[in-house]
């Protein structure tokens, strides 16, 4: 079984899949060196050919830097997908439903996040983390880091809203993207978070 969690920066998805992989079993799927995330993504294109180019081809004309999108969100997404696959139960903590917050640069339509997710290679069960931008926001204020913190201020402003705009479009329509999903309020207490979890996977 394959779990990807999902949720803004702040909601929690390294602490849940931390949680899982020492209380329930689970793998918490990381890559191994430069090496084996290249071996994956051979394995990812033999066996997903338009899945692997679509992805990528997406990054490129919706997104700018370059190169941090394709080795962060594409590579190392399809590489833990891949090894993922080879497991009894694993856990992803940032996968390729992530890319919707994480890949855009501009808030989108339903329509076009869409047909990039189409392209995703679907998870047994999609785990959301809810939480609202703001808050999490604070959440991640009050730990002293924020993502991509070294691209600047301004770069930062503007990448908040546009990701809480992507998020609140991908929540009203996730019944459309043709995944198995639960939603959890993240505000709860770990535990609660995690018998919730357990309950919505059914293991």
């Amino acid at each position: 079984m394959i779990i990807e969690l999902f949720g803004l920066p702040g909601a929690g998805k390294t602490t849940l899949a931390r949680e899982l992989a020492q209380n329930y079993g689970f793998v918490a799927v990381k890559v191994s060196g430069f090496g084996e995330l290249i071996i994956l993504n051979f394995i990812f294109l033999f066996e997903n050919p338009i899945k692997f180019i679509a992805g990528l081809y997406f990054i490129l004309t919706n997104s700018k830097n370059f190169y941090y999108k394709v080795m962060n969100c594409f590579f190392q997404h399809n590489a833990k997908f891949q090894k993922a696959k080879r497991m009894e139960n694993a856990v992803i903590d940032q996968g390729h439903f992530q890319n919707l917050l994480s890949v855009l640069e501009n808030a989108v339509s339903f329509g076009k996040m869409e047909k990039y997710a189409g392209f995703f290679p679907k998870p047994d069960k999609l785990i959301v983390l809810n939480v609202e931008p703001d808050l999490a926001q604070a959440r991640l204020s009050q730990r002293g880091w924020t993502p991509r913190q070294s691209l600047g201020k301004q770069y930062l402003t503007q990448w908040s809203l546009v990701i809480g705009q992507n998020y609140r479009t991908f929540l009203d329509n996730i019944d459309k993207f043709d995944v198995a999903y639960s939603i959890i309020d993240a505000f709860k207490t770990p535990s609660e978070i995690l018998t919730e979890t357990m309950n919505a996977i059914k293991i």
